[in-house]
């Protein structure tokens, strides 16, 4: 079964129209600024039905601050979550966009989704322009990173290497081989990736290595 997790900015967002889909696992966290002291019922009704939910209260004032704890909580769910797992985003906040194009360098399918803020023209051709950039960019790196996980995986195949079995060790052993590339944390991430994708390993909860090539054992 498929699965979603849908953040909310509650703050900015109060219009919500959640409608449940038998064939996806939905899992809504519900962001709420600490002067939001009530939450209408007919919203909770919406977003209870057919979903796990849960509200995260933020304890500050300060600006930006219920921005900061939903990305805080993004980067939480990235790193534990299946990559198959979709990202949702409800906002009106622009601010997001560059943390969600940060994460789906690693090929996770992130959406936001926001009223329709009117934009002025000049505006609207920034936005255009910097999508562009941006898309072109994101998919230079996901080519790249995905020959580097197929190299990776050739030389497991073809050396004697020892093979990490905890997700660290295999971290290390990703940043030591491609260490003339000026490889970042985000690539080797995105390589692991590969590999689950590419069917060659598994990681269970408890972060050991689990290698699914027939040829090699422990």
């Amino acid at each position: 079964m498929k699965k979603e997790i849908i953040f909310i900015d509650f703050e900015n967002v109060q219009n919500i129209n959640f409608k449940p889909n038998r064939n996806i696992e939905s899992h809504i966290i519900l962001f709420v600024g600490l002067k939001q002291t009530h939450i209408n019922t007919d919203v909770l009704a919406k977003l209870t039905k057919g979903a796990t939910f849960r509200v995260v209260k933020v304890n500050s004032t300060r600006k930006n601050a219920l921005d900061f704890y939903l990305a805080i909580e993004l980067g939480r769910y990235h790193e534990r979550e299946d990559i198959k797992t979709k990202f949702k985003v409800v906002s009106n906040d622009r601010d997001f966009s560059s943390c969600i194009d940060y994460i789906s360098q690693d090929g996770r399918d992130v959406e936001i989704i926001s009223s329709n803020i009117p934009k002025s023209n000049s505006e609207m051709q920034k936005d255009s322009e910097k999508n562009s950039e941006t898309a072109s960019l994101l998919m230079s790196n996901r080519h790249v990173n995905s020959a580097r996980g197929d190299r990776f995986i050739n030389h497991l195949e073809n050396s004697n290497s020892t093979r990490a079995t905890k997700l660290n060790g295999l971290r290390n052993q990703i940043g030591a081989y491609f260490r003339g590339e000026q490889i970042q944390p985000n690539d080797i991430d995105y390589i692991i990736r590969h590999l689950q994708k590419s069917d060659y390993i598994s990681i269970d909860d408890n972060g050991n290595v689990i290698y699914k090539d027939p040829n090699w054992s422990w």
